[in-house]
């Protein structure tokens, strides 16, 4: 398949399609479409995806028993948990701060 047929291909894929937010579009010399998001919110993308990634066999069994629970921001963003983000996101070694 030459180029031509690729971007007719595409453009086919595309053109009308439910997914595509408008229409495709050439930028330096590259097509492009933009996409609806299947997931607008990681908790519900992890919800759905958990049980299907691989994680090593002990989280996996905590998955498939449903011994956890997705955490939003809200729920990680606490007064008790400042200290270990603001040391985590800091990327130090403890001995380093």
């Amino acid at each position: 398949m030459d180029e031509k047929e690729h971007v007719e291909s595409f453009l086919k894929k595309w053109k009308n399609s439910e997914l595509a937010v408008g229409e495709p579009y050439c930028k330096d010399g590259r097509w492009y479409v933009e996409v609806k998001r299947k997931y607008r919110k990681l908790e519900n993308f992890l919800a759905e995806n958990l049980p299907k990634i691989s994680l090593g066999k002990d989280i996996e069994n905590v998955v498939k028993e449903g011994g956890y629970r997705v955490l939003t921001s809200k729920d990680l963003l606490t007064d008790d948990l400042k200290l270990f983000w603001s040391e985590y996101i800091d990327g130090k070694m403890p001995w380093e701060r």
